[in-house]
């Protein structure tokens, strides 16, 4: 029902729920579980059928829970990835990383054959098995979140970091750079994705998060000042993303 896809409701009319219903089949599920929280006998179906996975789940909560930022966004691209291999009919799996997984390491050079995620050196399983062993550890404790949102964030710059957020991206990054075997794998890493650019009309989006708040902040007099005007705002506008996507012809699985 989303203004996005006006343009499609008025080319197909009445036949329009028909159609997107041909095109997309919304799954339950939960990418911090085991198998993912779908049914098993579903999951099969699925893995028949998908050519493209697109992973774009994460917790973006830059001072989230150690157990709670490692479980999302490390492990969770890891049970992906497994689904993954159970595709028979793969050809792609895309996942949405980060720009600020690169943060700590301004200025180095990407050698693709000697280190394709140019991360600094971390043991992800020390950390996953750590963070799974503190959050046991402090169970039961009435401090218990504060104390994993202080370990995630000591833990972060231990390794060169800043948050916690950018630290477990980075370790998904790792985790599927490590264990995709044969599969093709692209990493996205964008930076603050906001509005559309031009397609299917400019300026579509949906909620108020990310740049918006600050932007509205200004034009209700909340800032006195939007930025330096000498500042470079990183902002990626999805262009031409709508079009391309709804022409996909492969069967597609989103995780988002």
């Amino acid at each position: 029902n989303s203004t996005l896809f006006d343009l499609v409701r008025d080319m197909h009319g009445e036949s329009y729920q028909e159609f997107m219903s041909s095109k997309l089949v919304p799954v339950p599920g939960n990418i911090g579980e085991s198998n993912l929280g779908m049914n098993p006998d579903l999951m099969n179906e699925i893995a028949k059928e998908v050519d493209v996975i697109i992973n774009s789940a994460a917790n973006t909560t830059f001072d989230e829970r150690f157990d709670v930022a490692v479980n999302i966004n490390t492990k969770g691209p890891s049970r992906i990835l497994n689904f993954a291999k159970q595709c028979k009919k793969l050809c792609c799996f895309i996942h949405v990383s980060t720009a600020y997984v690169t943060m700590g390491n301004l200025g180095e050079n990407l050698i693709s054959k000697t280190s394709p995620l140019s991360h600094p050196p971390v043991d992800v399983d020390a950390e996953v098995k750590l963070a799974l062993d503190s959050s046991l550890a402090f169970h039961g404790s009435a401090e218990v979140t504060q104390k994993m949102k202080e370990m995630g964030l000591e833990r972060a710059k231990s390794c060169g970091w800043k948050n916690v957020y950018e630290f477990t991206k980075a370790m998904g990054e790792l985790v599927i750079d490590e264990n995709r075997g044969e599969i093709p794998v692209a990493i996205v890493r964008p930076s603050i994705i906001v509005s559309t650019f031009r397609e299917p009309f400019p300026g579509w989006i949906q909620g108020n998060r990310m740049a918006d708040p600050i932007a509205m902040a200004y034009c209700k007099g909340h800032l006195p000042a939007f930025l330096n005007p000498e500042t470079v705002i990183d902002i990626l506008q999805l262009r031409r993303y709508y079009e391309q996507h709804l022409r996909l012809a492969k069967p597609m699985a989103a995780f988002g």
